[in-house]
């Protein structure tokens, strides 16, 4: 055989052995780049899911912080009721001043309270002279208000004697018809000159025999509530609000000027119909499984599109209020894609490493084939 034959062999073995490395590369880099694309897309939606979960939990976590601090004046109105027990056992002339000290005890006890008071029932509370009703024969409707004067040092006191419309309002009847604690949605309260907006917690009172005798309970300033620390949610652009049952604004962490203000004058009418579908949600079988998510809403802190959600709020046995958190979409899918990315990185390298040894592997293979044609 020549050597130009053994030559011409040569070159086309190895020439072959080319080919069928490139081809075997080329098929494996496509199913490489095919299970890359197919990681990316479940990835990003494992990753949105995930990141959907936190941001619930994070509205979740707010909401709870919210309810403790209820939970917390909804007690101290309840023991606080509870205390006013025997001043029906008092004599008639111990008994505004065994109110005071508990009232003035009440309200330095919790800095979170802006007014602590007590309303009775009719001819119950001896008058200013320490006489009771069988003596001076006056139809008295009690009432007694405490609050911190304007240092902050002192409890300065109101009280009325003609608080009979009391006893027609709302709370007043349902308190002493069902004997539960009771919380009144946000109203407007003048203080020290100042309108305040707050929620007050009521609790009914009953004499040492039993017997209903009045409502007792505090004020908590809304002011207070905007300025509490929340859960992060770990976004820029996050925007917290609760509204209560009947859409008046209870928190809003980017306009406080909303505060007690209703939904509707505030531009949050589509969150009303999201807070009544999330009213008639049947209970999930954990505590958090009940929300309302939009994946495409309005950020109204940013006026950006945004990811919103909406988890309830209970507050005693009245009703539900509603939380609602909302990130932007572009910060919130910008964690999504950046983590997105690293995965896909660290895919891809991986897949480079497989390819080169695949490749050795198969060019040592073929060096027995190459052997055979130049032989």
């Amino acid at each position: 055989m020549s050597i130009e034959t053994k030559n011409n062999r040569k070159k086309w073995a190895e020439s072959l052995s080319w080919k069928i490395i490139a081809k075997l590369v080329l098929v494996v880099a496509c199913i490489f780049l095919l299970i890359v694309m197919v990681s990316k897309w479940i990835s990003t939606k494992s990753l949105q899911t995930l990141t959907n979960g936190k941001l619930v939990s994070a509205a979740y976590e707010n909401a709870r912080i919210v309810e403790k601090e209820i939970e917390n004046a909804y007690g101290q109105a309840k023991g606080f009721a509870n205390s006013l027990r025997n001043i029906s056992a008092l004599p008639p002339e111990e008994q505004r001043d065994a109110i005071d000290n508990a009232l003035a005890g009440f309200l330095t006890g919790d800095e979170s309270f802006t007014t602590v008071f007590a309303y009775f029932e009719q001819n119950v509370i001896a008058d200013a002279d320490g006489q009771p009703y069988s003596v001076h024969n006056t139809d008295i409707a009690y009432e007694a208000v405490a609050y911190m004067d304007e240092s902050g040092e002192h409890v300065s006191f109101e009280k009325h004697e003609d608080a009979f419309d009391n006893f027609d309002k709302e709370y007043y009847r349902t308190i002493k018809e069902t004997g539960q604690v009771y919380i009144m949605e946000p109203y407007i309260y003048q203080l020290h000159g100042e309108d305040i907006m707050m929620i007050s917690v009521i609790a009914p009172v009953y004499d040492a025999e039993g017997e209903f005798f009045g409502v007792a309970g505090c004020d908590v300033a809304l002011q207070d509530m905007q300025s509490r620390r929340y859960a992060a949610t770990g976004y820029n652009s996050t925007h917290i609000m609760i509204l209560t049952e009947n859409g008046t604004v209870l928190l809003d962490s980017s306009d406080p000027s909303r505060v007690g203000k209703t939904a509707a004058e505030s531009g949050y009418e589509a969150i009303l119909s999201d807070a009544e579908a999330l009213r008639t949600m049947e209970e999930g079988t954990f505590s958090n499984s009940n929300f309302v998510l939009h994946e495409k809403t309005v950020n109204y802190a940013t006026g950006n599109t945004g990811l919103s959600i909406l988890v309830p709020l209970k507050v005693g046995r009245q009703g539900e209020w509603a939380l609602y958190v909302a990130v932007d979409k572009g910060e919130f899918d910008a964690k999504i894609r950046k983590d997105t990315i690293q995965l896909s990185f660290a895919v891809i390298f991986f897949g480079v490493l497989l390819l080169t040894i695949i490749y050795f592997i198969i060019r040592k293979s073929l060096r027995i084939r190459r052997w055979l044609f130049r032989n």
